[in-house]
């Protein structure tokens, strides 16, 4: 019994350092979702993606099973007019951060599954091309809020 005990102490510690490492490097800062009209199609989702790590990191896709549809696009503004433009991927820098924000890159949220309300929480994942994915959560947040509250 005392082996068995030992044993799976020992591959609890370790299934949790490894754990660590994979998720380590990158890392989901104030996530927010700003609150929309119940009947909103259309939601957004702002974060800070930091990249601690050595190594460029490339997110490919960010997944949520809350909605219908998840992209990442960015603002670009040319000539006056502004446009969204879809994103296939971002690459993260080493030592770095990427800020997604109102007027920049954000997370289309499309076809929520039910409403959501100021306070509500919202399970999201990043899936970067070394097959890595990083949970995070985002809490639903009043509109009027600007960014990093």
């Amino acid at each position: 019994m005392k082996y068995f005990k030992t044993a799976l102490l020992s591959l609890g510690l370790l299934l949790q350092a490894s754990l660590s490492f994979a998720a380590g490097t990158v890392q989901v800062h104030n996530a927010w979702i700003p609150e929309a009209p119940p009947v909103a199609r259309v939601m957004a989702a702002y974060m800070v993606v930091e990249n601690t790590g050595d190594k460029p990191v490339t997110i490919t896709d960010i997944a949520c099973p809350a909605f219908n549809g998840v992209m990442m696009h960015k603002t670009v503004t040319k000539d006056g007019m502004s446009r969204m433009i879809h994103m296939d991927s971002l690459t993260v820098a080493p030592k770095s951060k990427a800020t997604f924000k109102r007027g920049g890159m954000h997370v289309m949220l499309m076809g929520p599954k039910h409403s959501f309300k100021v306070g509500d929480k919202v399970s999201l994942t990043l899936k970067t091309s070394d097959n890595q994915t990083i949970p995070f959560t985002a809490v639903v947040k009043p509109a009027t809020l600007g960014e990093g509250q």
